[in-house]
């Protein structure tokens, strides 16, 4: 970009880090309670745990709103003159909302995210049958971006394109999602009363759901793979596209921080899971600074994407812009 960042940029890129990371969040509290749900639960009554996810999971689908007003607001502002009426603003803003394929799939976004409010406020009673609501409305929070970005603009294998593209949500989701609500209701639950129980114990307990979580983590990091092969293959023109172009450029750093999470996730996996249970090692103090990183790379991660959805693909422009 020429002119370089704009405040209005700036804004808008946020609004779209926090609409990622809402449904990110949101598919993580349904996958942790799954998961909770297979493993036993010994030392906290399972709806605890349980009611610490539908909360998680309510306050990241309300995040959403304010995201998704900031995004029609920053829509309406590049297309807007700034000397117009209050009224021609009004007008342009129902128009970009009601009358394009992007208003269509907001309102649909909206609406999806008032219901999965309503669901994860229900399901903290422990109702099955709103977590089940609330499952299915996260998935199609997931499948929002797709109908709105990149993947619904190929001419070419386009259903192809917008399922990966869903997929690569999902998948993002039930990983990443997963184990920030996971280290929430499970790691930081403990901290106010350490005495309830013995270290080893309460590391037994984390490493249950790390076994039950990993082979989850593992499935989704390879559909992950595959379908965002699948991206790179159809909105990169050439392979040199990837160090030619601004967007391939900034598709390197994701994967590099993609690289950095499966490195940490490996290293949980292999050194830091057995500590939890060794005697004599505080092997829970060294699982959450690990599982800490992880997450932030995660979220880094989604930083980069909210930029990456927005820029122009590279055979929409010239090379070394």
């Amino acid at each position: 970009m020429a002119g370089g960042l704009s405040a209005a940029d700036v804004v808008a890129w946020c609004a779209r880090w926090i609409m990622l990371a809402g449904i990110t969040i949101s598919l993580g509290a349904v996958s942790c309670r799954l998961l909770l749900g297979m493993a036993g639960q010994p030392y906290e009554p399972l709806p605890d745990r349980a009611r610490r996810s539908a909360t998680i999971g309510m306050w990241a689908a309300l995040a959403l709103l304010p995201a998704a007003v900031v995004r029609l607001g920053t829509e309406v502002v590049d297309l807007a003159d700034p000397g117009q009426s209050f009224s021609d603003w009004v007008h342009l803003v129902v128009a970009m909302a009601a009358h394009t394929h992007w208003g269509a799939v907001w309102i649909v976004h909206v609406a999806i995210a008032v219901a999965a409010i309503i669901a994860f406020a229900i399901a903290r009673s422990g109702s099955k049958r709103a977590w089940t609501v609330a499952g299915l409305l996260a998935a199609g929070l997931a499948a929002t971006p797709a109908f709105a970005g990149h993947a619904a603009s190929v001419e070419q294998h386009r259903a192809v394109v917008v399922t990966a593209d869903v997929l690569h949500v999902l998948c993002a989701g039930t990983w990443m999602g997963t184990l920030a609500v996971l280290a929430a209701v499970t790691l930081r639950s403990e901290a106010p009363t350490p005495k309830r129980r013995a270290p080893e114990e309460w590391g037994a307990d984390i490493a249950g759901l790390v076994r039950a979580f990993s082979p989850v983590a593992m499935t989704s990091a390879a559909i992950l793979a595959i379908t965002g092969t699948i991206a790179a293959w159809n909105h990169l023109d050439t392979v040199s596209s990837l160090w030619r172009s601004g967007y391939g450029r900034t598709l390197l750093v994701k994967l590099t921080l993609v690289g950095l999470v499966l490195v940490a996730g490996a290293y949980n996996w292999q050194r830091g899971t057995p500590r939890l249970t060794a005697p004599g090692q505080d092997g829970v103090r060294a699982f959450t600074r690990s599982a800490t990183v992880e997450i932030a790379l995660g979220m880094l991660i989604l930083a980069v994407t909210a930029i990456l959805v927005a820029m122009p693909l590279p055979m929409s422009m010239p090379m070394d812009q």
